[in-house]
């Protein structure tokens, strides 16, 4: 199992490194670990190897901040092949506020059909390739996901937003 670090930088990309993103491939699936600039990558040679032979994204946010979310802005586009799956806490869509106020020049909602959005609570979430035990956590007050995830293979990670690490 590798873990690849798309984006590992804070609140802003500096100097060829980018905000949160990591990428965790399977045989059909490719696992996301927040949406920060890091997602960009995807544009390049390296980033559409890992997207070859995928079928579908699963998208597991922490929280909401832009740091964590900017990546969709390319994600429509980058992704639109695919079938992409967005876990996170609260039931709203990422941008949904700037659609409103029309800063976003695209109605994503109506265009991008192929992403989907489920809500996620504490507890565990159970598909065929994987398990996620999902915690909650304070993030400078606000609320914040936690992962650890279990393979069919026995090998097991968690994320902590907090610290900005992931942990074997």
């Amino acid at each position: 199992m590798k873990i690849i670090p798309l984006g590992t930088n804070g609140f802003f990309s500096s100097f060829g490194r980018q905000t949160a993103c990591y990428a965790i491939p399977l045989e059909n699936i490719l696992i996301l670990l927040d949406a920060g600039s890091g997602l960009f990558r995807f544009a390049e040679d390296e980033g559409k190897k890992l997207l070859e032979g995928k079928k579908e994204i699963h998208i597991y946010l922490s929280h909401y901040h832009l740091d964590h979310t900017f990546g969709f802005y390319a994600a429509f586009k980058l992704l639109k092949e695919k079938k992409v799956k967005v876990f996170a806490s609260e039931d709203r869509q990422v941008f949904s506020e700037l659609v409103a106020l029309d800063h976003f020049p695209i109605n994503y909602q109506k265009l991008h059909k192929n992403f989907s959005f489920k809500i996620i609570k504490e507890g565990i979430l159970n598909s065929k390739e994987y398990k996620v035990a999902v915690k909650k956590q304070n993030h400078r007050g606000e609320v914040s996901l936690a992962y650890r995830f279990e393979f069919r293979n026995g090998k097991k990670f968690k994320t902590n937003t907090e610290r900005q690490t992931l942990r074997s």
